[in-house]
């Protein structure tokens, strides 16, 4: 083989090598990259699991238990979330004093919507842009609809808006849930993923 033709072959070895060492880190280079990203999706991810939607989560489970208990059939669209309240009367013998009605707190009637908006606004880094401004309009909201001193169609209008914001916050969190358990690889509902519904049928196996 002429000296010449050694040379080339060895020029061309020498930056085909070049050339595959360049694209082998290259592609390194980007599936670390991409691995990076999914190892942080799926550690923000079960963040967003553990410390907000599961209770979150359970906060609609235990309204959708007392839809299927209740026997409400009502349209989600007419009663999105169901919240229990508890009073007690307390009755004196002294006409001078006031009957006083005292509300009962306990694990089941702190399940409310109240408490809802509340812990999204309190855990905020963790949720969705979209949870927190639902969260924040419906605690504003909620000062409101109840109040029957205020002009009627402003209270009309506040008990719309109240309706529909509880609605988008409840289907939200059914979505949003299930989004964050498959970005852990961790089992899913493909429907309550897509329509932010509670699939309820565990309750009448």
């Amino acid at each position: 083989m002429a000296f010449k033709e050694a040379l080339t072959i060895a020029f061309t070895t020498a930056v085909l090598s070049f050339i595959a060492t360049l694209l082998a880190n290259k592609f390194k280079n980007w599936f670390d990259w991409i691995d990076n990203t999914n190892k942080f999706i799926r550690d923000h991810s079960y963040s967003q699991l553990k410390e907000l939607y599961f209770e979150l989560y359970a906060r609609v489970a235990q309204s959708e238990y007392l839809r299927y208990h209740l026997n409400i059939k009502k349209d989600r669209d007419e009663v999105p979330f169901i919240e229990i309240h508890r009073q007690r009367l307390t009755l004196s013998m002294d006409p001078s004093v006031a009957s006083e009605t005292i509300d009962i707190k306990d694990p089941v009637t702190e399940f409310n919507k109240y408490s809802i908006a509340e812990l999204i606004i309190n855990k905020g880094a963790l949720a969705s842009q979209e949870l927190l401004k639902l969260a924040v309009a419906y605690r504003f909201v909620h000062q409101y609809y109840t109040d029957h001193t205020i002009e009627k169609n402003r209270l009309e209008k506040f008990q719309t808006e109240e309706l529909e914001l509880i609605k988008k916050i409840v289907k939200c969190i059914v979505s949003e849930t299930n989004q964050c358990l498959k970005d852990c690889s961790m089992k899913y509902s493909k429907k309550e993923l897509k329509q932010g519904t509670m699939n309820n049928d565990i309750y009448n196996e």
